[in-house]
């Protein structure tokens, strides 16, 4: 009879532990906050306790900051920027360290990681105290950004531009253009190319930052891809176009779509006369508006010769080129009824960005 009471008893146990270890994993538990630095300016330090910037200061690291429970880097960088450009006050408590934003009223738009590289917009207002507070502002800023792993390059937008550009009161730089749009740089070189042989309407937007990429026919070095096009460095082999060749973009994608051996692709005789060149080269005719276009905006350095005749392809008039697809759209304005396919979109997607 004494038994009974032990099995229940044992019984009993048994059911409590398993509720104890049921309740710990069915109630919520509050993550860990993550911390971040802060990054101010002692000033007249002359690099002693951090990097030197501004007007002989120092850049200080202030860690330990609470900026709660953050999901993703875009997420610790918009914090970490917040806490920042929440100081209102010149001095940092009793720290006697400098915030150059103080006068600031600067908000996170977005944050957008591409690679290691972090693109921050702003808005609102940056008010400064002098030419010293400009570095000393960017370099606060840029060092909230770089302090997360993973992100080596920061990219800030205000106003359209970079922000360089506008503490340095003159506007976009000689050197280098920042596109908005797409969130990209185009500098030296590649920039002046861009800008002289067609720009927008040829080339289309940056698509990538420079890169380090080969070509199907196995050259290797700097590259930069736009909508319409794929820039390619080449040092010393044409400075009157500052060294600068277009990839075989049109060879590219027929190819890999299996056009080279269709109708249209296929060599023919003929003559040139007042509607069509022939270009025995690649024994194909370049007639009407997608000849007058050709001729207009840069002829054989940016399309190559006509690699096919004319034909319809998914219910549009189009021909290529060695490096380009002309497309024709009646139904655009008359400037833009003829105009370059997105092949360097395409090629990019082809090829991973490789």
């Amino acid at each position: 009879m004494r038994s009974r009471p032990r099995r229940a008893g044992a019984f009993l146990v048994g059911v409590l532990l398993l509720l104890a270890g049921l309740l710990p994993a069915a109630l919520p538990v509050a993550a860990a906050p993550d911390t971040a630095n802060l990054y101010l300016i002692a000033i007249g330090d002359n690099g002693t306790s951090g990097p030197l910037v501004g007007c002989g200061d120092s850049l200080v690291t202030v860690p330990g900051i609470d900026i709660g429970s953050q999901p993703t880097t875009a997420a610790k960088i918009t914090a970490a920027l917040t806490a920042l450009f929440a100081i209102h006050t010149a001095y940092y408590g009793q720290s006697g360290l400098y915030d150059s934003l103080y006068q600031a009223n600067l908000h996170v738009d977005s944050v957008r990681l591409d690679g290691t590289r972090a693109i921050v917009h702003l808005s609102g207002t940056v008010n400064l105290r002098g030419v010293c507070d400009d570095p000393r502002a960017l370099a606060q800023i840029k060092a909230e950004v770089l302090q997360f792993p993973g992100v080596t390059r920061a990219d800030i937008v205000y106003q359209g531009d970079l922000l360089e550009a506008f503490l340095s009161g003159r506007g976009e730089h000689p050197g280098w253009r920042y596109f908005p749009e797409t969130d990209h740089l185009v500098a030296g070189g590649f920039l002046r190319y861009w800008e002289t042989f067609g720009g927008l309407a040829t080339f289309g937007y940056p698509i990538t930052e420079e890169f380090h990429g080969c070509d199907p026919q196995g050259w290797c070095g700097t590259m930069q891809a736009f909508e319409r096009a794929i820039f390619e460095w080449h040092p010393g082999t044409d400075p009157a176009r500052y060294d600068v060749q277009l990839e075989l973009l049109g060879n590219i994608v027929a190819a890999h779509d299996n056009l080279l051996t269709t109708a249209p692709f296929q060599p023919i005789t003929a003559r040139s006369d007042a509607n069509c060149t022939f270009y025995p080269q690649t024994g194909h005719r370049l007639c009407f508006g997608f000849r007058a276009y050709w001729q207009s905006h840069g002829g054989l350095a940016i399309f190559g010769y006509p690699i096919s005749e004319e034909f319809t392809q998914n219910g549009v008039t189009v021909q290529y080129f060695q490096r380009q697809r002309l497309e024709y759209h009646p139904e655009n304005p008359p400037a833009w009824r003829v105009e370059g396919g997105l092949l360097g979109v395409r090629v990019m997607a082809i090829t991973g960005g490789q």
